[in-house]
Order: structure tokens, then C-alpha cells, then sequence
């Protein structure tokens, strides 16, 4: 199905419960499409992993990502690795908790950890398709802000008028959760990596938490504080 494409963007999506059966799920669906977009001759295939994947993160859902960025290499792909660091999203997701003005969620409060909106996700994607000369065979970890949990929280109150603070998961919860455990234990030791200055300079439009937040999130943070 893929014959006479020039170009494929492939993202899978993960299995954040870190079973067996989760991983070994993404990794064959991403190593299927690697290996699709090979046999058509795709000059240019663009996946979207993880920041951190390179870097031994003991992560599941890294590590899958990792597996599938090695097949790429092993089959002789021409790709580029967009490694996006955590969303601006996960703020709305299940994954977070807000009850009245608290905020919860998984990092230390004061542990600075780079984000990225989704959308800017695609400017790259576009920007690597436009450019194969300067972009096939890299790998870009992709971040436009660095913020700590508490900074976060207070700009979300800023922005809706709240007093919106900031309460870590507590450690028997999350220690009772492998994949929250190696995911606390990264943010903690190795962290994210990306160059936000020189993706900035690639593309001056790339989204700050605040401006993030005034192109239409606080608008949402302000309904989900008022339930």
C-alpha cells in the first residue's frame, strides 16, 4: 500500500503498562511499517519516538521506542528521528489529577523537565520532509519550554485566575507502579536533552508553556478547575 510514496511519518502508539504483551505490540507494529516502507522504496520515513531513547532510559515505553529506531537503522532506512520530550497535553489526560486547585502529577515539584506542544510536533515533521538534505539520517529531541512542576501549576493559575498549586503522587502510589517508578527515576537522573535554541532558530514559531496556554489551554484549565 505504500508503493510510490515518497514519504511515511510513522507513530505507534505505546504500551504505557509495561507488560510483555503491551511492548511487544508497538514494537512489531512500528517494525511492520519500517519494513513496508522499505520494500516500496519510501525515501524518506520520518518516526516520532522519545526523548531519551538513546540514552538507556529503563523506560518500557522508551525502550519500545528505542527497538523500533534500531530496526530503522538495521534495514538501511532513510529516516529521521523526531525524539519529542513530555507534552504540554498530559496536563489534560488521565494521567493527571485536579482536585479544586491542586494539580498531582508524577515529577518532584522543582525537578525542570522540557515539554513540547503536540502541534510543533508536526512543524518539525513538515520541516524535516521539506529539507531531506539537511535532515535524513538525524535524530532531533524536540522541546520548546523547561518547567518545573510548580511553575506549571502557578502558570495555569495565572492564566484562569486560580491559586492553583502543586502535589507530587505519593511515593507508595507510584512505587506500587513499575513504569511510574522508572519514569520518576529518568526525569530524576537523566532527564531530557533537547536544544530548544537551536530548534527555536529551525522554527521561530515554537511554543512556549505561556503562549502554549494563550492560544486556547487556559481556556480548558479554566473548565476543568470550575467541575
Amino acid at each position: 500500500m505504500l508503493q510510490g510514496v515518497y514519504g511515511v511519518f510513522g507513530v505507534q502508539p505505546p504500551g504505557f503498562d509495561g507488560t510483555d504483551f503491551a511492548t511487544a505490540d508497538e514494537i512489531r507494529l512500528g517494525r511492520n511499517l519500517a519494513d513496508a516502507a522499505k520494500a516500496a522504496g519510501v525515501r524518506h520515513f520520518v518516526y516520532t519516538s522519545v526523548g531519551g531513547a538513546d540514552r538507556q532510559s529503563g523506560v518500557p515505553h522508551f525502550e519500545t521506542k528505542w527497538a523500533i529506531e534500531q530496526h530503522i537503522g538495521e534495514i538501511g532506512l532513510p529516516a529521521t528521528l523526531l525524539r519529542p520530550t513530555s507534552f504540554f497535553e498530559l496536563y489534560f489526560s488521565p494521567y493527571v489529577s485536579f482536585r479544586g486547585d491542586v494539580l498531582s502529577f508524577l515529577p518532584d515539584a522543582e525537578t525542570a523537565v522540557q515539554h513540547i506542544a503536540v502541534e510543533d510536533i508536526g512543524a518539525f515533521a513538515r520541516l524535516v520532509f521539506e529539507r531531506p538534505d539537511a535532515f535524513l539520517g538525524e535524530a532531533l529531541e524536540l522541546a520548546g519550554d523547561t518547567l518545573t512542576a510548580s511553575e506549571i501549576a502557578r502558570a495555569i493559575g495565572v492564566s484562569t485566575g486560580r491559586n492553583v498549586v502543586y502535589h507530587q503522587y505519593p511515593p507508595e502510589a507510584i512505587n506500587q507502579n513499575p513504569v511510574l517508578s522508572a519514569l520518576l527515576d529518568f526525569l530524576r537522573h537523566k532527564g531530557f536533552a533537547a536544544n530548544i535554541p537551536l530548534l527555536r532558530s529551525l522554527h521561530p514559531g515554537l511554543l512556549t508553556f505561556d503562549r502554549w496556554l494563550d492560544r486556547g489551554a487556559k481556556r480548558r484549565f479554566g473548565a476543568v478547575l470550575a467541575a
